[in-house]
């Protein structure tokens, strides 16, 4: 970089120097007149190596820096896909219980009591299809619990709270 090669370039300089010494106070031989003196200097960078060591060092660091950055990015994306796909598919199976499995056992348990009722059933099956019921729901209950989590996680993966949850839109 143009900065890094001004530190190794050498410098030169160039002064002058006018003193201005007034009336002289005596008889002394050129009393009274102005001084003037000129310089020059070259400054060469003795230490050429380090500076462009410690140039390189910082340029190695940051591409490492910038490698570590990309690298926690696509990390992120990642786990972000991984998020988004684990919320929709909870969402189409709490979708699956509620619209299809649900009714069908609601149905099924009802048909049972029925049949109860009417005495063609008996009560063994009228506990299992109950039992059956049952592990249904606590099974919808735990997908809701799964659905809960994922939409936690994604809140905290991009930082803040989401607006209200749906299991409709997949949200």
């Amino acid at each position: 970089s143009r900065p890094a090669r001004a530190v190794l370039a050498p410098r030169f300089a160039l002064g002058l120097d006018w003193t201005v010494i007034g009336d002289s106070a005596g008889p002394i031989p050129d009393g009274g007149k102005d001084a003037l003196s000129i310089n020059a200097s070259i400054s060469v960078p003795i230490w050429a190596n380090g500076a462009a060591g410690k140039a390189r060092v910082a340029r190695a660091k940051s591409r490492a820096h910038r490698a570590d950055a990309e690298h926690i990015r696509a990390l992120l994306r990642s786990e972000l896909r991984v998020l988004l796909t684990d919320l929709s598919g909870s969402a189409r199976t709490i979708a699956t219980y509620e619209t299809q499995m649900m009714p069908q056992a609601l149905t099924a348990r009802q048909s049972v009591y029925f049949g109860f009722e009417a005495g063609r059933v008996g009560v063994a099956e009228l506990l299992d299809v109950h039992a059956m019921y049952l592990e249904l729901e606590l099974e919808l209950v735990h997908r809701r619990y799964e659905h809960e989590i994922a939409w936690s996680d994604l809140e905290a993966l991009v930082g803040r709270r989401g607006g209200e949850r749906s299991v409709d839109d997949g949200r």
